[in-house]
């Protein structure tokens, strides 16, 4: 079966590059992204539509990866989480401090002899 959409991410880069395009070789490639992003049917293109649709296709397969991820945490979420038996899902880690301990205390015994009241940036290393 042929994976299909309803929906997909028209963006506005898609449209600039297009309109730069002769009006002639807009439509082929409108309805190659739509084609394309929709059932996943690969277009026939040549000339400067076949030039930007390979400059546009990485983001809709890009696309298509994150809606397919979607759909299979989808499929878990309707499980509805771990099992209530799952004493596992419920374990707390066992080395886990209240607080940090500050393991890097500064001892800075700089001290600035400048009397004169100017900047010397030696002070401060």
């Amino acid at each position: 079966m042929t994976k299909q959409r309803d929906t997909f991410i028209f963006y506005r880069s898609f449209f600039e590059a297009i309109e730069e395009v002769e009006a002639e070789s807009q439509l082929p490639i409108y309805r190659a992204i739509a084609m394309y992003a929709l059932d996943k049917k690969e277009p026939k293109l040549t000339g400067l539509a076949k030039v930007l649709w390979r400059l546009i296709r990485p983001q809709i397969d890009a696309n298509w990866i994150r809606y397919e991820n979607g759909c299979k945490g989808a499929e878990h979420g309707f499980k509805g989480g771990a099992p209530v038996g799952n004493q596992n899902a419920r374990k707390q880690p066992q080395n886990n401090p209240k607080t940090t301990l500050n393991v890097n205390v500064n001892d800075n015994e700089n001290i600035n002899d400048n009397e004169n009241g100017e900047f010397n940036p030696q002070d401060i290393f």
